[in-house]
């Protein structure tokens, strides 16, 4: 039996496109379990997804050239979301659609992806990936000129905050606003443990 999904978690789907869970939830009125996720490319669409489904394996009839046993495989955190996901402008397809137009990966060249200093990739997965509030802030103010409002939301869902509405430069500082305030509480914790 494999282990239940857990919010925060990163799934890739057979076809190879990554997924970050948000939560389980229980339909109302069958009491089935759902697994709710999100894109991690595209417009960041948010899905629904009976458990049982997101958990089976992949159709082999259906899918034969399917790389993956599972529909969906947990991947390590680690794991950064490729450049071509992240920087994706196509519309979001349904599973229905995408399940349709599957087709056994080409060999493709893929883009270079950008670097920070330290040789760590950026983006908002390197944002979701990082472990300190310090590291969060610092991977943000390096994505300060092309972040999105669906990244802001992305990184705000990380540390368990909400930005409001508005213009991405107001969100994008009332976000570091918030990473202001964690940092301080994250610091004291770490003296707390120290003494």
């Amino acid at each position: 039996m494999r282990d239940l999904p857990k919010p925060m978690e990163r799934y890739r789907h057979f076809k190879g496109r990554l997924y970050q869970v948000l939560m389980l939830a229980t339909k109302e009125d069958t009491g089935e379990t759902l697994v709710i996720y999100q894109a991690l490319y595209g417009s960041y669409g948010i899905f629904a997804r009976e458990l049982s489904n997101f958990l089976s394996p992949v159709d082999r009839e259906k899918y034969p050239d399917a790389v993956q046993e599972y529909r969906f495989e947990k991947v390590e955190e680690a794991e950064p979301v490729p450049q071509e996901e992240k920087e994706s402008s196509e519309p979001q397809k349904s599973y229905e659609e995408e399940e349709q137009s599957f087709a056994a990966p080409q060999e493709e060249s893929t883009p270079e992806t950008e670097e920070s200093a330290s040789g760590e990739p950026l983006g908002i997965g390197a944002v979701l990936d990082a472990r300190s509030i310090a590291k969060k802030k610092e991977l943000l103010l390096s994505m300060r000129k092309t972040i999105t409002s669906s990244e802001i939301d992305l990184a705000a869902m990380s540390i368990g905050v909400e930005i409001e509405d508005g213009p991405v430069e107001k969100r994008f500082e009332e976000l570091l606003e918030c990473l202001d305030t964690i940092g301080k509480y994250e610091i004291g914790r770490d003296r707390l443990k120290s003494e």
